[in-house]
């Protein structure tokens, strides 16, 4: 599991929806979770839920405070349970949200977006110059940000292959 937090309109979505094809053509099985603080519907044409599966996801889940789906519906539950139950299959899942959660963290900053507290993330993606001592890659730099990924989910056996 690798989370991707970061403010509203920081580019978080776009990013998991780049990278899910990209992390396919390594033979990856991926799922995405999308996780908001907001009751919103889900699997709605354009929305991140939707883009998420249409991207190539092999399982998709939006957790809201007042449901959590997988194609079901039913109250919030931690993350944890919908892991295993829904993803168990899926080499890698990649979580939308959920900033505080113990698992390794890349923070998404954009330009002239709002940027909440997150505490000590691995990595960081950002179009700008950022200062400090978490490495940051660009938006863009697709080879970079996969290989992070790979990384941080210990994927990755320090060749560029997955293993």
């Amino acid at each position: 599991v690798v989370a991707f937090v970061g403010g509203h309109d920081s580019g978080k979505t776009t990013i998991l929806v780049e990278l899910v094809p990209r992390l396919l053509a390594r033979g990856l099985r991926v799922g995405t979770v999308k996780h908001t603080t907001r009751d919103v519907e889900d699997d709605v044409a354009g929305k991140d839920s939707q883009r998420h599966t249409a991207a190539g996801a092999a399982v998709g889940a939006l957790i809201t405070p007042g449901r959590t789906t997988a194609r079901r519906f039913g109250t919030e539950e931690p993350l944890e349970r919908v892991l295993r139950r829904e993803f168990t299959d899926c080499d890698l899942v990649l979580v939308e949200g959920y900033k505080s959660l113990p698992v390794p963290r890349i923070e998404v900053l954009r330009t002239g977006a709002a940027r909440p507290d997150v505490f000590e993330p691995d990595a960081r993606i950002s179009d700008g110059p950022y200062v400090g001592s978490v490495p940051t890659l660009s938006y863009g730099d697709w080879d970079a940000i996969v290989a992070t990924v790979l990384r941080l989910a210990g994927l990755d056996r320090g060749d560029g292959r997955r293993g």
